[in-house]
């Protein structure tokens, strides 16, 4: 009868956990997504000052720069760093098999993810920095300013069925002369590069989210509306944009494949306010 009576006890504690969970499993429906590390190309240097940087570090700190952009938009269940090297290491996963036709698939479900996000830092634009003459007006004087360069690559694969559903491509300037004298005077190279890859991070992080999940109306009162985007997502006050509506579903008469949907445009917003969820 005392088993009994505890297993009753246990049982209905399991039952509630799970409807407690699944309440919150509705409640954040968050596609998981990894973003493997956007790597160089075999035999890139990476020179800093006449000093070589080491490519993992510099893949390593841009990677992390992407995921944090990504977690503050709040529509994801990101993967962490240690558990993605602990499944890729355990399944024998070098970064040369990572673009091996199928292997994108494989992974995305090793790491039981919905979106798998893939790129590399493109070693034709080794991160170190132009230096071009430059007069100074006043004075007529001749001085040095420095150009930092940084190029990546990446794309977005729905693990569920394989396919690409987002690919793009950046490249990033920073000028010496762009950034204010008082604050350019004790930048360090160190700093230069966190600049770069943070502005770059935060471009490519809002693509990616773009790519996955457009921006959408989440509701209307009168002229105003709210956007299902928050702060970190790239939106700042007095961004315009154009609202469609979504019409018919095409179809390819040949092979009846979708060709995606009317859209057919239905207004013009301007950003007024954002908060942390939405604008």
């Amino acid at each position: 009868y005392m088993c009994a009576k505890l297993f009753m006890k246990i049982l209905f504690t399991v039952c509630l956990l799970s409807a407690n969970f699944a309440i919150i499993a509705q409640e954040e429906n968050r596609a998981t997504l990894a973003v493997l590390p956007f790597i160089t190309r075999e035999g890139v240097r990476i020179d800093v000052n006449n000093q070589t940087l080491i490519p993992q570090m510099v893949e390593t700190q841009f990677t992390s720069l992407v995921c944090e952009s990504l977690v503050k938009s709040r529509k994801f269940n990101m993967l962490e760093r240690d558990y993605l090297r602990k499944v890729l290491a355990e399944n024998k996963i070098t970064e040369s098999e990572w673009s091996k036709p199928g292997e994108e698939q494989r992974i995305g479900k090793l790491l039981v993810a919905d979106y798998l996000v893939i790129g590399h830092i493109d070693s034709e634009v080794p991160l170190k920095p132009l230096k071009r003459p430059v007069n100074i007006e006043l004075t007529g004087e001749k001085t040095f300013e420095e150009i930092w360069d940084l190029k990546v690559h990446f794309h977005v694969t729905e693990v569920k069925s394989g396919k690409m559903v987002f690919a793009h491509s950046l490249s990033n300037k920073l000028k010496s002369r762009d950034i204010p004298g008082r604050e350019r005077k004790d930048m360090t190279p160190d700093d230069y590069i966190l600049m770069l890859y943070s502005k770059t991070a935060i471009e490519a992080a809002n693509s990616i989210l773009e790519g996955i999940y457009p921006i959408k109306v989440a509701s209307v009162s009168g002229d105003e509306v709210v956007l299902n985007r928050g702060e970190g997502s790239g939106l700042n006050p007095g961004m315009i944009y154009n609202v469609f509506n979504i019409g018919e579903s095409v179809k390819d008469p040949d092979t009846g494949a979708s060709l995606g949907a009317e859209e057919i445009k239905v207004g013009q917003i301007e950003i007024s306010s954002i908060q942390p969820k939405f604008s």
